[in-house]
């Protein structure tokens, strides 16, 4: 009987990653404390170093509830579970970083459950430079709860699930909101195109996926009414303190903070745009009558990194002033965040791995094509040796992923994963230090 209880110990713990989860994690720790004690990266986490940037306005929320000042950046742009539950908690900003830390590691236990991904490609997601924000006084890692259980009900065909998850995330993130074009693209294209607007059951996009996020918008605004007087307090500040409202974007797109943080951006911009390539490959095809060969869950998933890539290029106002060209133009604030810290990334990831090896002559249009994104984020890369060395190593990045992806060699993955880290943990200590990674 005892040794059936171990047997059956054990296989939990397979099925849900446990061991290699706990294994990777422990792996950037090292890595973070190597750094630290060759004073490559000087902050360790506290309360002090951790309550940096948006944290400051979910604890002001937390201790003072919302505050509504017209035509300034206040912290009725932020969504209220997160600041609530760190309240409820009555921990400071290391302690609900370090609960935060276990929310993620036990939604991707789960999440892995399902998935079941390749241990070395889960550790090319967990290893991405910009998944310590799950591990701050931030919403990403609750959102990242509340995806999971999506993903898990789309799986599972498990509505209650489905509903829930959108309900608490449309409480935690705004981007929330870009669950409804992933769900009617993901209903519309897994059916014929000729038929689709008949068979889709659009009862259920309405009762599954409209309404919870409807009634969490709803629930935002009235208790933002309650505490400031104002019913769309969210949408002002958004749009007229921080200039988040549509626009076309205004090349070159880019970045003003820390050079590593900068490159970093402009290869999640890169991920943008594959990823939206990606997306538009499915449309085409589904437009020709061929039937798509991914997962509902997949699907889902691209079209709601597409729909986040989209937000930061066309709902970001023109902070960014270029003085190589001498003009304000488009910022991608935000695009870290959106592009990797969430479970939908890792859907991404695993389906990028499984696609067939491409022949050696496509590394030709993948290269040609990553210049022409770069033209979109430093036009100028190719005037001066200084600069086409600037972007040259982030098309290193890329390049190392290429070839790990055709020639799947695992000491090739595993050194990807450790490069990786070590970026992760300088942009750990860039955020504690108070530098922009967003």
């Amino acid at each position: 009987m005892k040794f059936q209880n171990k047997t059956g110990v054990i296989s939990l713990l397979q099925q849900y990653y446990v061991l290699p989860i706990l294994l990777y994690t422990t792996l950037g720790f090292i890595i973070y404390y190597i750094l630290y004690a060759t004073q490559i990266v000087t902050a360790i986490p506290a309360h002090e170093t951790l309550l940096k940037w948006d944290a400051t306005f979910y604890a002001s929320i937390k201790d003072n509830n919302y505050s509504f000042v017209p035509n300034s950046a206040c912290n009725a742009g932020f969504l209220p579970l997160f600041p609530y539950w760190w309240k409820a908690t009555g921990f400071n900003a290391l302690g609900i970083s370090i609960l935060n830390g276990l929310v993620y590691f036990l939604s991707l236990c789960c999440l892995c459950k399902q998935l079941k991904p390749d241990i070395l490609h889960l550790g090319l997601f967990m290893s991405l430079p910009f998944m310590f924000f799950l591990i701050t006084p931030l919403s990403e890692s609750a959102f990242f709860l509340f995806g999971v259980m999506m993903i898990y009900g789309i799986k599972q065909n498990k509505k209650v699930y489905i509903f829930t998850g959108i309900f608490l995330a449309s409480l935690t993130r705004a981007s929330a909101l870009f669950i409804l074009p992933a769900a009617i693209g993901m209903s519309l294209m897994l059916t014929p195109v000729i038929s689709s607007v008949r068979n889709v059951n659009w009862r259920e996009i309405l009762l599954i996926y409209l309404a919870p996020v409807l009634l969490g918008v709803l629930l935002v605004s009235v208790l933002q009414f309650v505490q400031t007087g104002n019913f769309f307090a969210y949408y002002q500040t958004q749009s007229v303190a921080w200039g988040r409202k549509f626009g076309w974007p205004v090349l070159p797109m880019g970045r003003a903070t820390e050079v590593w943080a900068t490159r970093l951006s402009y290869f999640n911009f890169w991920l943008g745009c594959f990823v939206s390539v990606a997306g538009l490959a499915c449309l085409v095809r589904w437009l020709l009558h061929k039937p798509l060969t991914i997962s509902n869950y997949t699907l889902f998933a691209i079209i709601y990194l597409v729909m986040s890539f989209f937000s930061v290029v066309f709902f970001n106002p023109e902070w960014f002033y270029d003085q190589k060209i001498g003009y304000n133009a488009t910022y991608l604030n935000g695009i870290n965040r959106y592009m990797q810290a969430t479970p939908f990334a890792l859907i991404v990831v695993l389906w990028i791995f499984s696609l067939p090896k491409f022949k050696p002559v496509y590394f030709i249009p993948l290269l040609i094509g990553t210049y022409l994104v770069w033209l979109c984020v430093y036009p100028v890369f190719y005037k001066h040796i200084q600069y086409t060395l600037e972007m040259s190593i982030v098309t290193g990045f890329l390049l190392a992923y290429w070839l790990y992806h055709y020639y799947r060699w695992k000491p090739v993955g595993y050194l990807i994963i450790i490069g990786s880290f070590i970026l992760q943990g300088l942009m750990f200590n860039n955020f504690m230090t108070g530098i922009m990674v967003d």
